[in-house]
């Protein structure tokens, strides 16, 4: 019996020792969705040993870090962090969930992504419920008011304005001074192309060391746009259409025609030339005369400004499986101006495209096509501001008249009032794709290969009858302008990102090539026999015929590298180099090279900030960079 009781202490007495000969394995995957988590940390709690996830979320330690009672911890960019003690034999299995923290949020940065905390450069992000809070066609002016030192200026209240952007301030004399934008990677510089209800995130680069990636074009800020993509699952359709009026909210009064004729006495007056209403022949036609002594006048303002009002609809489908993604949208605006010739149409469809080939490849496509069927009406108010408002502006037949009170300054309501006399038509259709592959050959590893390409085509027709403001009197005018342009990006970016122990690198590099190609056309004719044929009649022009063409090319090609590098969680280092050559600039000065390196400190990391609850995050930062601009026109080089 005794030696059955020692066998019997030998066997299972053992069996604990025996339970952890084999490595720590498991898997990580999100408690969403229950996708895999590639790349998570695990690090066993106070030691140094520690390993990431591969592409399926698998991990394994080696034996010799078996312990009954090991704890794990599992941290991942954009998740919490968890512990986990090992129990028993067999796999550990781990959920994460996604963080919902400020400074643990994920943002876009310059080709890649960032953990909030871990930024060096000033970067600001907006998320899609803060965008879609304000109605608007426009997704700069969703945001108005929203992004500190972002002014963002409202258009002069036409059916075709767009507002003004400026991020880094007045920087350019002769070029543009705004935002470079990029739009799911592709540069794009038409945001007003974009359908707000169709952005997920937008960031607001704006420092040296966050906008030195972008090198050349970085100087006036970066502002990097990612729309939505599909989720798992059902098709799940959202739709929204509201309306709205337009109204002059305080345009500058105008004088009335008492007013008007007591301004111009007492002007006279100053100079000599009034003393009593005996004088008023020395300041007003016979016409005017008249019309002071009826107490005739018209107020133009009145006329020329109607009530606009702005109609918008939109629709959405999102949806698919573990392998394939997809996001369509639609959207149709009409806006209509204050003025009677102010009017513009906008269509915008969406298809964005996600597909998994492989554990090492995956694709995707994303696509914008927008079309404006635009109106615009020349100014008529300055014309109004410079007329007298004494006299009718109508005959008694009800059509306008020309040259009110006999005067030489043609009336405001022409182009208005007079059939086939004035029309300004543009339509514009501009098409941005976006394909990518990316490889993952082995954990840590991306490699991306993205290709843009843009088409825009545009068509402006304008023609202005002999009786219409811009011609006022002289013979008609019949122009048409044809634009075409074609832009490519092709970029390659490779990521290496690896964590272990309490060091955590990113290594960035890109190379990039971007072509700009486009080519215009102008025809313009005086003296067409027939209004009615408006700008289409440029063949019946009997003087003044002009026709011109251009074209122009330029090339960039660019090569990126930026290292992030943090210790602890405490202790953030971010190195960025950029070299561009440009085809617009003279031999021998086509390249530059924009460094930048900045530094950060998180101070409420560290052990003696614990105690200190008023504070949640305190982070010491500093940069230094150099960016630059690339507005020129391919002219202008020759001036120098």
């Amino acid at each position: 019996m005794r030696h059955f009781l020692i066998a019997f202490c030998l066997l299972f007495g053992c069996l604990p020792a025996f339970a952890f000969q084999q490595p720590i394995q498991g898997k990580v995957t999100d408690s969403a969705d229950g996708n895999p988590l590639a790349g998570v940390s695990v690090i066993i709690v106070g030691t140094k040993t520690g390993t990431t996830t591969d592409i399926n979320g698998h991990f394994s330690l080696p034996v010799s870090a078996a312990k009954e009672g090991t704890e794990l911890e599992f941290s991942f960019v954009g998740y919490n962090s968890l512990r986990k003690s090992i129990s028993g034999q067999g796999p550990v299995m781990v959920q994460l969930s996604a963080t919902s923290g400020e400074n643990s949020d994920v943002i876009v940065v310059g080709y890649g992504t960032q953990k909030k905390s871990d930024l060096t450069g000033s970067v600001v992000s907006v998320k899609a419920d803060e965008i879609t809070k304000v109605a608007s066609t426009n997704v700069m002016e969703s945001i108005q008011g929203k992004v500190p030192g972002l002014d963002i200026t409202s258009g002069n209240g036409s059916a075709n304005s767009a507002p003004s952007v400026l991020l880094r301030g007045h920087r350019s004399i002769a070029g543009s001074n705004g935002p470079l934008y990029i739009i799911d990677g592709a540069i794009n510089d038409h945001v007003e192309d974009l359908n707000p209800n169709d952005v997920a995130s937008m960031e607001i680069l704006k420092d040296a060391s966050a906008t030195a990636i972008y090198g050349s074009r970085g100087a006036n800020g970066v502002i990097i746009i990612t729309t939505k993509k599909g989720q798992t699952g059902a098709p799940k359709v959202s739709a929204s259409v509201y309306g709205s009026s337009i109204h002059d909210a305080g345009y500058p009064h105008y004088m009335t025609g008492p007013e008007y004729v007591a301004f111009m006495r007492e002007s006279y007056r100053t100079t000599g030339k009034w003393s009593s209403p005996e004088d008023d022949s020395k300041i007003f036609n016979a016409s005017e005369l008249a019309a002071i002594a009826s107490g005739t006048w018209t107020d133009y303002r009145d006329l020329l400004i109607h009530n606009g009002n702005e109609q918008n609809y939109k629709i959405s489908v999102s949806g698919g499986s573990d392998k394939t993604k997809a996001y369509f949208s639609a959207g149709y605006n009409r806006t209509k101006g204050l003025f009677k010739f102010d009017q513009n149409e906008k269509f915008t469809a969406r298809l964005n495209i996600e597909h998994t080939i492989s554990k090492v490849f995956k694709a995707g496509l994303n696509s914008q096509l927008t079309y404006y069927k635009i109106s615009t009406e020349s100014d008529p108010l300055n014309a109004a501001n410079k007329i007298s408002p004494l006299g009718a502006a109508f005959d008694s037949t009800g059509t306008v008249i020309n040259y009110p009170n006999n005067g030489s300054q043609i009336s405001p309501l022409v182009n208005e009032y007079i059939a086939n006399n004035y029309a300004d038509n543009t339509n514009t259709t501009r098409v941005l794709t976006t394909g990518y592959i990316q490889i993952t050959p082995f954990q840590d590893l991306t490699l991306r290969s993205n290709i843009s390409v843009g088409l825009s085509n545009s068509r402006e027709g304008i023609f202005n009858g002999r009786y219409s403001i811009a011609r006022s009197g002289s013979d008609p005018r019949s122009q048409y302008n044809t634009s075409r342009s074609t832009n490519l990006l092709w970029e390659n970016i490779l990521t290496y990102d690896h964590t272990w122990a309490l060091h955590h690198l990113t290594f960035t590099g890109v190379t990039s090539y971007q072509t700009n190609q486009s080519d215009n056309g102008a025809e313009q004719g005086d003296g067409q026999l027939i209004p009615a044929q408006s700008y289409y009649g440029l063949g019946n022009a009997t003087s003044g015929l002009i026709a011109s063409t251009g074209y122009e090319e330029s090339k960039l090609v660019s090569f990126t590298g930026r290292i992030n590098y943090s210790f602890n969680n405490k202790y953030l280092l971010t190195l960025t180099g950029r070299s561009d050559g440009s085809s617009k600039l003279a031999a021998g000065n086509k390249w530059a090279f924009f460094p930048s390196v900045a530094a950060g400190w998180r101070i409420s990391q560290e052990n003696f900030m614990k105690n200190v609850t008023a504070i949640s995050d305190l982070k010491l930062r500093a940069s230094y960079g150099i960016t630059g601009n690339d507005p020129l026109g391919l002219m202008l080089p020759r001036a120098y």
